[in-house]
């Protein structure tokens, strides 16, 4: 009987005990929510989307929930046959799948799944913003072209095809953490005032801008016409920085500009990109020109760089110099829609000539590959980008919108473009020769792993023309805001061109050929190297031996971050002839150790030359192991086998921040107030911020800044400080400054702000929320507070190099609160989480990712339970099994 009686307790415990687990909810628990932009992205995807054939619903949902996953730390998805697995922390939910999976599941789908977002989600993004992000998901499931565009996003979009706009003038782009000027536009009021190129813009107003976006940085700069801003300068060889108060103007985007060259008989024309008023622009230039010079002998329009734009003004523009013909060809989901040169223009019979590169793209192909396939113009430059679709805007009545491809489009004699380029009529191959790097050969483009950028082979150019560039090539984005340099050799040989119509282009490329042939050869005499080519002959045998070294001459078996290290090449002749035009050239996936060449040229038998040549890693070099491969080059291809080296990135030590704070407003450097404590209408607040360095690194450059995470009401009158090289265990106090308007409602309870403490050069940042209350009955002391820190994450790095198809990890999180959530990343992939309910302050994991072959980065991440977050990432290279 009592046995009876204990196995019947046995199986009432055991019944409980699995009663108490916490089964996933199911499909019909999971609350619904609505969700008005992913129906109409949904809607105008199955509506309009060019290629039926590549909408998979299974993979909006992968690159939605991935999208969420990246942005949301607890979540994590995982996508089964039958149902799709939930979880948020220590929560789960299973969502049922249909089979087929269509496009009309994927409503109740994502409605379920924000649904379990939205009962579950503890964070700082709203229920827009986690549908915003699902939106842009799904849209990296279809082309590289096709984007969801977020509010702020769209508001630019608009500016940039309207033209005008309120603002200063500048281009601004972001250079190494700062926002710099780029480039100054004529007769607008930073250029009235002196900003120049390459100026650090450091303060906007009364904000720091060391963590600002681009975007957000373009917001503060614009507004109304007549209303002022002030803007803090830091410029190269100016002990201090330059304060500029500027009135805003209407801002006019040209995209066309242009002038005569130096004989007065070709006019040069630049369109940077396709807008609005492009092809009027255009007229008034050629206007401008006709006036300037009546017997005009030809135009060279260089659409270098031209990234595209508005479709009907590339029309528009070619149809200036097209009698007749088909100008482009768009093939529609359910459409075929023709655009037609119209007679007319009196620029259909000027000679023309057209310079494009890799940054011609889309509308800009329009015209080129039509130019060409009509024989209109003669093309010069690179193979283009390869941008042959089109795109139209959905707006989605909120502030976003939906830019979506709708068609693929055909230049003149149905030449597709998407994927393939236009390839010029004349491909020009630019070498450039100093005395420690040349530049002799065209670099190998790579395809990226997406396979929506794979590029299709491109036909061969008719003519394919070397030329030594006097420079260095520029960056993109400094080039793109010039007009023609006289130096610039595809100006000179399209000017050639035009003033010799009768001669054969094919004896002009010769003739040009051969000069720059010896220029070249000249210039490589300089340094050292005969480029000359001999009779073949005998039997060369190239003995080659590649090394490694630091600076001073000694072998290097790993090579730290941010350290100058020597490649050398030697190679012997050992054979019984001549060696001709013998080289190397590097091939790896690491930009750093790809496309490096090695000239040596004219080897005789027995003679041993060699090239060294520098790289130097980044600051902030993830450590790896990159196999980088030599392969040869010789003029009578007499070559040795490929050379294969593995090259070691070390992981160095880094600095780990922590800091303290206290409220100053009684009068301290710059603050006022009541010495309360508390930030209070109408004063300037000290944040006194003790920032402490633990190691186990030296912080070379550590900077202070304070963002603001208020209204208009909130002030930053210092919001940004540059402190000294940080040591192990060093501390440095900061005083930022704030000021709090008089008209700040009474019911405001806290300010808020984002402060980070970040390395520049080792690019490690501690980024925390402070909340300051507002009320007398709740201040902060004038003393200083606790230390707040980051995670700890302690991990035996795994080897960097493996032939497995999966790497074991494991470790520890420590933190001096509490560890919240622990994730793993194997590229964009979110592979695994870790959590506890209770948040302790030390969590160990262990789990197991897969690796695909090549180059894997692996990031493990940790949060405390306010947000802030250490990253630990390294490369894995998986070779071949």
């Amino acid at each position: 009987m009592k046995k009876k009686i204990w196995l019947a307790l046995t199986c009432l415990l055991v019944a409980l005990f699995f009663l108490a687990r916490k089964a996933p909810e199911t499909s019909a628990q999971i609350p619904l929510v609505d969700i008005p932009i992913i129906g109409k992205t949904l809607h105008y995807i199955e509506k309009s989307y060019f290629d039926p054939t590549a909408i998979d619903p299974k993979k909006l949902f992968e690159e939605a929930a991935r999208e969420l996953e990246g942005s949301i730390s607890p979540f994590l998805v995982k996508i089964e046959e039958k149902k799709i697995h939930l979880r948020y922390a220590d929560k789960t939910a299973d969502i049922s799948v249909p089979s087929p999976f269509t496009l009309s599941d994927l409503i109740p789908i994502f409605r379920q799944t924000l649904g379990f977002l939205k009962v579950n989600y503890e964070g700082r993004l709203d229920e827009k913003e986690r549908e915003y992000l699902t939106a842009a998901g799904m849209m990296d499931a279809l082309d590289t072209h096709s984007n969801f565009l977020h509010p702020k996003v769209y508001q630019e979009f608009k500016i940039g095809t309207r033209g005008t706009f309120g603002g200063l003038g500048i281009v601004i782009g972001l250079r190494e953490g700062h926002l710099a000027v780029i480039s100054p536009l004529e007769e607008t009021p930073a250029w009235k005032a002196g900003i120049r190129a390459k100026d650090r813009i450091i303060q906007i107003d009364e904000e720091a801008t060391i963590n600002m976006s681009l975007t957000e940085a373009v917001e503060k700069l614009r507004g109304a016409v007549g209303s002022q801003v002030t803007i803090l300068i830091q410029r190269d060889g100016t002990p201090t920085p330059l304060r500029f108060t500027l009135t805003r103007a209407k801002i006019e985007i040209r995209s066309v500009a242009g002038r005569l060259l130096e004989d007065q008989k070709i006019g040069l024309v630049k369109i940077k990109h396709f807008q609005e008023d492009t092809a009027d622009k255009f007229d008034g230039l050629f206007k401008k020109f006709q006036k300037q010079s009546p017997s005009l002998e030809g135009l060279i329009l260089d659409l270098r760089n031209n990234p595209g734009g508005l479709l009907d003004q590339a029309i528009e523009m070619a149809d200036r110099f097209l009698a007749e013909g088909v100008i482009v060809k768009a093939v529609g989901r359910r459409s075929l829609d023709l655009e037609k040169a119209k007679p007319g223009s009196p620029l259909e019979s000027i000679p023309l000539v057209v310079l494009v590169n890799e940054g011609s793209a889309s509308a800009s192909e329009i015209v080129a590959g039509t130019f060409q396939q009509t024989k209109r113009a003669q093309v010069l430059g690179t193979l283009t980008f390869g941008k042959g679709t089109v795109q139209t805007v959905y707006d989605l009545r909120d502030g976003s919108a939906l830019k979506l491809t709708i068609a693929k489009y055909l230049t003149a004699g149905d030449r597709e473009v998407q994927s393939i380029g236009v390839q010029p009529n004349i491909e020009l191959l630019p070498v450039t020769v100093q005395k420690e790097t040349v530049n002799l050969y065209e670099d190998e483009r790579r395809d990226s792993d997406d396979e929506k950028e794979k590029r299709l082979p491109a036909p061969q150019a008719e003519f394919r023309l070397q030329y030594l560039a006097s420079d260095p090539k520029k960056s993109e984005d400094e080039e793109s805001y010039q007009i023609g340099l006289e130096e610039d050799f595809p100006i000179q040989l399209a000017k050639k061109m035009l003033q010799s119509p009768a001669e054969p282009i094919s004896k002009l490329i010769e003739t040009t050929a051969g000069e720059e042939k010896k220029r070249i050869e000249e210039s490589l005499t300089k340094i050292g190297i005969d480029w000359s080519k001999g009779p073949k002959g005998g039997s060369p045998k190239p003995v080659v031996t590649v090394t490694l070294t630091d600076t001073q001459g000694n072998p290097l078996k790993v090579i730290p971050p941010s350290t100058s290290a020597v490649l050398k090449m030697e190679v012997e002749n050992q054979g019984t002839g001549d060696l001709y035009q013998f080289a190397s050239v590097s091939k790896s996936d690491d930009p750093l150790f790809d496309n490096i060449e090695f000239p040596f040229g004219h080897l005789k038998p027995g003679e041993k030359r060699s090239w060294n040549t520098q790289i130097k890693t980044s600051d902030n070099a993830i450590p790896r192991s990159e196999p980088v491969q030599f392969n040869f080059r010789e003029a009578y291809r007499r070559l040795p086998a490929p050379v294969t080296l593995d090259f070691l990135i070390q992981e160095i030590p880094l600095p780990f921040f922590a800091y303290s704070y206290s409220i100053h407003d009684g009068g301290e450097k710059g603050t006022s107030g009541n010495q309360n404590g508390v930030p209070e209408r109408g004063e300037t607040i000290g944040l006194k911020i003790m920032v402490k360095n633990e190691g186990p690194g030296e912080s070379a450059e550590p900077v202070v800044n304070l963002k603001n995470l208020n209204g208009p009401e909130i002030f930053i009158k210092k919001g940004r400080e540059e402190l000294p090289k940080m040591g192990l265990g060093n501390q440095a106090p900061v005083l930022l400054l704030f000021r709090i308007a008089d008209k700040m409602p009474e019911d405001h309870e806290k300010v808020s702000f984002e402060l980070s403490i970040r390395d520049k050069k080792r690019d490690q940042e501690l980024i925390d929320r402070i909340e300051l209350p507002t009320k007398p009955n709740s201040s902060v002391s004038s003393a200083p507070g606790p230390w707040h820190e980051s995670p700890r994450i302690s991990l035996n790095l795994p080897p960097l190099k493996t032939n497995q198809s999966q790497l074991t990890l494991k470790g520890n999180v420590s933190d001096d609160e509490s560890v919240r959530h622990i994730f793993i990343f194997v590229g964009r992939n979110k592979v695994a989480y870790f959590s506890q309910k209770d948040h302790p302050p030390s969590l160990a994991f262990e789990t197991k990712v897969k690796l695909k072959e090549g180059a894997n980065l692996v990031t493990v991440a940790a949060q405390d339970d306010h947000e802030r977050t250490t990253r630990k990432q390294w490369i894995v290279w998986k070779g071949k099994p």
